[in-house]
């Protein structure tokens, strides 16, 4: 995987499993694309697709379903002190 140094993308592509590129750099894509398809430098394929298997629809979505419902049950309590110290932690 080749892609640029955006946001958190430079996360996805570490440990390997991508080549990390500047952005707006045509040229720097092109050396990147040609040095992996000559084979002059390569990914770790199944470290990304390790990766990828944390971000599965499914387990995003029960996740968020989870933080949901404890916002719910949070909404359902009055708040105290200790509220405070844990959001600004």
């Amino acid at each position: 995987m080749i892609g640029t140094r955006v946001d958190g993308f430079c996360d996805t592509l570490a440990d390997g499993r991508g080549l990390s590129i500047a952005p707006e750099d045509p040229a720097a894509l092109a050396v990147a694309l040609n040095d992996v398809l000559c084979g002059r430098r390569s990914t770790d394929l199944r470290g990304a697709r390790a990766w990828a298997q944390r971000y599965d629809i499914e387990r995003i979505a029960s996740r968020y379903e989870h933080d949901y419902l404890d916002l719910c049950r949070e909404g359902e309590r009055q708040p105290d002190a200790g509220d405070a110290v844990r959001l600004l932690g």
